[in-house]
């Protein structure tokens, strides 16, 4: 019908961007221009919205009688989406509601993808949303292909004229970006590298915490408030905020800055995605795939997954029904894992592909996955759920998470971009060394490479070093003598020792008791604590207590307000009773906790200040805490002689001299040196002997410099290649 674009104008010779100024015809404009609000390209996708509502149903999306009634029939109320015509495809629904949301940040944030989406729905048709006209007047069914072709071939008008343009063949680009002297990567069994939906920002996880790299600038900028082990980041749909996993909780933060916010607690992180729904999926290995809202609140599982499972790697695929990911079963490596699909419907599993690990689905029709440090790439057919050709190798030697996760450290953007860690990182691999108070490497710990090496702890005579091996418990005889594995199934962390040497205490994956084993490997673990969830810093030195912090008040019945709590070993008929010891709204001892060596004084780590500092107070009190930390500070240990105290500011290890009698009095701290050594991990990361020596953890492949490598255009590449196969 004629009267279809006959709505009324508004002209100025103002920029149609400005805030209050009206611009634009009524019935195509955004609810922020109807209400005199800056415009951007979010608008123009309201307009196409429209348009495209139009070459379909009939009619316009909005209708009024005058200027004013047509700008507000757009704000009040969506679209009749019963006028569209029979055989509209849910795909093609979904993607006019996308355009036409009246909050533009839950809107598609580029035009471009809405080609992408109709590009991927004409090539791969699906059933119907919309399954009997009701509007005689509206498009026939055998016309709507038609009109979404017009859409993509032909343009419609105004706002969105430009799509019609030629689109130039862009040539693949490559180049290599070095992290900052010092920076090497870390926690590198989560994804190390994440890329924007646009292509345009880098989020990487260096020396503990997350760092931003803007493509249009030269230097990065560490990410406020990721300082204590961030990892696993991932982008929301609009590219606006970052998520990522610090121990035992989601988060996310603005990209533009600001404080993060926890979205939920969460065990562990194996790969997460933010959903156009603003939903976010997560992997919880044995757990399963867990689903939260993008604004946070109440966690619910999503996908379950049977005893000796691991999954990773969650994606829900286009059409909002099936999930892809990552599966592996306890006596196989992730290389050996199977890629599956499954229905969060009907619970309905498809393995895709046996033998490979961390698989996407990207717009190009394509299934990425990686096998042996080789990114492969398959045709992917969305309708019938399965692979139609053969896999071809698109990237070699790209670094994955080993044994100690099932991510490969590369990310893609839709708009085709690729980033992906340099071949000459090896920070997944490590060994103890001796280090001296001026940062000096003075002696290696054990002979030869150790993968996924964290939690070092030396025994009180000192002559033996607990160590988390790829998330297995190991002990090091320091005189030379073959070491000794304690657990062998991949899921124990945080050894410490009883105070006569002969026993460790560790965790295990959670919802569980703390273990207790003997050093030499004799007998069988056995249960010192609630089947809840605690992370173990120390026992008491007359061996009773296990000093620890208690996850949202985990046994103490105080909620997320009781962080520290000590744990009688053996007692209440060995149904032990945690005793809270802190409480407070702060992350207490989460970041680092531990008795000094005459067992009188707890030195913890506390953000009741809004970051991180290092404070002191009697063991078992009473008595107020002291701060001795003047500019933050994470991970206290205490010398051998309980004269002074060490903690970590950022990189920087610092020393306060102490004098703990019968009251506590210290010195300012002072600085010993910057360390090149992984730090900043699960708590602790370091330790120190008795002769005052330090023993840390050296990355390997230092001084090499980590890199990574961008490639423009990637998805160019992709199609010709597979097409050429």
């Amino acid at each position: 019908p004629t009267d279809l674009t006959q709505s009324p104008t508004i002209t100025s010779p103002a920029m149609a961007t400005r805030a209050g100024v009206l611009l634009g015809t009524a019935a195509y404009m955004s609810p922020e221009q109807a209400k005199g609000r800056v415009a951007d390209k979010r608008s123009d996708v309201w307009a196409f919205g429209c348009v495209l509502y139009e070459m379909l149903s009939g009619k316009r999306a909005f209708v009024g009688d005058d200027v004013s009634d047509t700008m507000a029939a757009g704000l009040r109320a969506d679209p009749d989406w019963r006028a569209l015509p029979e055989g509209t495809p849910r795909s093609l629904l979904r993607l006019l509601k996308r355009c036409l949301a009246r909050d533009r940040a839950q809107r598609l944030q580029d035009i471009g993808d809405a080609r992408l989406d109709i590009q991927e729905m004409l090539a791969t048709p699906e059933g119907p949303a919309v399954t009997a006209a009701v509007n005689p007047g509206s498009l026939p069914r055998r016309l709507v292909p038609l009109a979404v072709t017009a859409v993509v071939a032909g343009g419609a008008v105004g706002a969105v004229a430009w799509m019609t343009r030629p689109v130039p063949v862009l040539q693949t680009q490559r180049f290599t970006i070095t992290l900052p002297a010092g920076e090497s990567y870390t926690n590198v069994g989560r994804h190390l590298v994440a890329l924007s939906p646009a292509g345009t920002h880098i989020v990487y996880s260096a020396n503990g915490r997350l760092n931003l790299r803007d493509l249009n600038q030269l230097e990065p900028t560490p990410i406020r408030g990721t300082e204590s082990g961030a990892r696993g980041a991932f982008f929301s749909p609009d590219g606006e905020w970052i998520g990522f996993w610090q121990p035992r909780q989601l988060m996310k933060v603005a990209v533009s800055g600001g404080a993060p916010v926890k979205l939920c607690d969460a065990e562990t992180l194996t790969g997460a995605s933010w959903n156009e729904d603003d939903t976010i999926l997560y992997g919880q290995g044995p757990d399963g795939i867990w689903r939260v809202a993008g604004s946070g609140g109440e966690p619910k599982v999503l996908i379950k997954v049977q005893a000796g499972e691991s999954a990773h790697g969650p994606q829900l695929l286009p059409g909002g029904e099936w999930v892809l990911f990552t599966i592996r079963s306890l006596n196989a490596t992730w290389d050996d894992a199977q890629i599956v699909v499954q229905s969060i419907r009907s619970n309905e599993r498809r393995v895709v592909i046996k033998g490979g690990r961390d698989a996407r689905y990207v717009p190009t029709g394509h299934l990425l996955y990686a096998r042996d440090e080789t990114v492969f790439g398959v045709p992917f057919d969305l309708g019938r759920l399965q692979a139609t050709g053969g896999a071809i190798p698109l990237l070699e030697n790209v670094p994955n998470g080993g044994s100690q996760g099932g991510a490969s450290h590369f990310a893609q953007s839709a708009t085709g971009t690729l980033v992906y860690v340099g071949s000459g990182t090896s920070a997944a691999m490590g060994t103890p060394v001796w280090v001296d108070r001026n940062g000096r490497e003075v002696a290696a710990v054990t002979t030869g490479p150790l993968g996924g090496v964290e939690h070092p702890r030396l025994s009180p005579d000192g002559h033996r070093l607990a160590l988390v091996v790829d998330s297995d418990i190991w002990v090091y005889d320091l005189s030379g003598r073959p070491p000794i594995r304690l657990t062998r199934d991949g899921s124990h962390y945080a050894p410490i020792w009883t105070p006569d040497g002969r026993s460790l205490v560790f965790e295990t994956a959670s919802p569980a008791p703390l273990l207790s084993i003997a050093a030499d490997g004799s007998g069988a673990p056995i249960p010192v604590s609630p089947a809840e969830h605690y992370h173990p810093h120390g026992v008491t030195a007359d061996g009773r207590n296990i000093l620890a912090v208690a996850v949202d008040g985990a046994g103490t019945g105080a909620g997320s307000d009781t962080d520290i709590v000590t744990i009688p070993i053996g007692g209440n008929e060995g149904k032990p009773q945690p005793r809270p010891l802190v409480r407070t709204p702060g992350r207490e001892g989460f970041e680092g906790l531990m008795l000094s060596p005459d067992g009188r004084w707890m030195a913890y780590t506390s953000d009741a200040t809004g970051r991180f500092e290092i404070w002191v107070q009697p063991y078992p009190g009473p008595g107020a805490p002291v701060r001795v930390s003047p500019d933050g500070g994470v991970e206290p240990v205490w010398a051998r002689n309980g004269r002074e105290l060490f903690y970590l500011e950022g990189r920087t290890l610092k020393s306060v001299a102490v004098n703990a009698g019968s009251t506590f009095d210290f010195k300012p701290a002072t600085t010993l040196f910057e360390a090149v050594y992984t730090l900043n991990g699960q708590p602790p990361s370091y330790d120190v002997a008795a002769d005052g020596r330090f023993l840390m953890i050296k990355p390997l492949g230092e001084p090499t410099a980590s890199t990574m490598v961008v490639v423009l255009n990637w998805f160019d590449e992709l199609t010709r290649r597979v097409q050429a196969r």
